[in-house]
């Protein structure tokens, strides 16, 4: 039998997400980058990361009552009021402000004005699947890889599927394995 140790807390440390990268990319090519996956993976600490350095950008959280309010009475409004590059986290909670942000980047779709979050599958939202194609790219934010919880960038994945894959030299022993499949991936 396994012993299992405790399960470290990750809630005081930020992790670097091999998908910063990518999100950078599309930001710099794209008028909107949707960042969506499931709930507290981390969609908002990269967000908030990312406008706060390498892509400075206002941030404005939807789950903030009074920001909703005003998005929901007035999405043209609200979307007009918007200079530079800004960050709408949770956008799943105004639907309203699709047609509106749609309307922005036709008018000037330069890119990375628009880095939206949302933790359920806005693409299935009519609005949205409708107003923003072609102008958006969609990335998924999934939660921690062991790589990212040890610090490395780790390339299992592609190795795996690589025509000559070969197991590493080093096999983790049961109690690791047992121990990183207990923590999980969120962070």
């Amino acid at each position: 039998m396994v012993d299992f140790p405790q399960i470290p807390r990750y809630t005081q440390r930020v992790f670097r997400r091999h998908l910063a990268s990518q999100v950078l990319a599309a930001l710099a090519d794209t008028p909107v980058v949707l960042l969506h996956g499931a709930r507290q993976a981390g969609k908002s600490t990269l967000a908030m990361e990312l406008a706060g350095g390498p892509h400075p950008a206002r941030y404005l959280t939807l789950d903030d009552a009074a920001v909703l309010a005003a998005a929901k009475s007035d999405p043209a409004g609200f979307i007009a009021g918007l200079e530079g590059p800004v960050v709408l986290d949770e956008v799943q909670r105004a639907s309203e402000l699709f047609l509106p942000i749609k309307l922005a980047v036709d008018r000037d779709r330069r890119p990375g004005r628009f880095l939206l979050t949302g933790s359920v599958n806005v693409l299935l939202l009519p609005r949205l699947s409708e107003s923003l194609a072609g102008r958006m790219e969609v990335l998924t934010l999934w939660p921690l890889s062991q790589g990212e919880i040890d610090g490395v960038v780790e390339d299992f994945i592609d190795r795996a599927f690589a025509s000559a894959f070969l197991l590493p030299a080093s096999v983790m022993h049961r109690e690791e394995a047992a121990r990183r499949i207990a923590c999980g991936g969120f962070p």
